[in-house]
């Protein structure tokens, strides 16, 4: 069994169509890239329903952000202003302690 290993998007692409040249041979073709059988059989299937794109590595990429309406919009600005409030009045009310806290000290 080959361990699994790095592999750009061209050699991906590569080696999918090898597989295709190759009279659809999983193993020969991985034995040729070195490579396992297993990854060889994903980027096919891949291939054939989603097109060489579908061959990208998009691991550690954010999706797309979707088009938000303008209340959409509205709602999250107002979720990240009652956040921000709620984090300022606990800052205030932790220095307001601690002013205390120094006080007493004196």
């Amino acid at each position: 069994m080959i361990h699994a290993r790095s592999t750009t998007w061209q050699e991906r692409i590569a080696i999918v169509q090898d597989y295709l040249a190759q009279q659809k041979n999983y193993r020969r073709v991985a034995e040729q890239h070195q490579v396992s059988y297993n990854q060889v059989y994903r980027w096919v299937q891949k291939y054939e329903q989603g097109g060489w794109e579908a061959l990208e590595d998009r691991r550690g990429h954010s999706r797309q952000p979707k088009v938000l309406t303008n209340e959409e919009q509205a709602k999250q600005e107002k979720r990240r202003i009652e956040k921000e409030n709620e984090q300022l009045r606990m800052e205030n009310a932790f220095l307001k302690k601690l002013q205390d806290i120094e006080r007493r000290d004196r």
